[in-house]
């Protein structure tokens, strides 16, 4: 896994849970006591953007700790 040939020297954790995504990455991080939360978006701009949102954007505008985000593009 890319993940951990990337954080090898670090705990990296993932997780799957129902509920509004930016609030419960936010408050999953904030339970771990995370140091940094790590992202995938897609990028979406302009009608896409507007009509699904964007959760990358609602966790980097709400989070007290660091966000890496990596682009996703297909």
């Amino acid at each position: 896994m890319l993940v951990d040939t990337i954080f090898k020297d670090y705990k990296v954790r993932t997780f799957v849970a129902e509920g509004i995504p930016y609030e419960v990455i936010l408050n999953v991080a904030k339970q771990w006591d995370a140091d940094i939360i790590v992202l995938g978006t897609h990028g979406r701009t302009g009608f896409s953007h507007l009509i699904m949102g964007s959760v990358a954007e609602k966790v980097i505008r709400h989070s007290e700790i660091p966000i890496f985000i990596i682009p996703i593009r297909s």
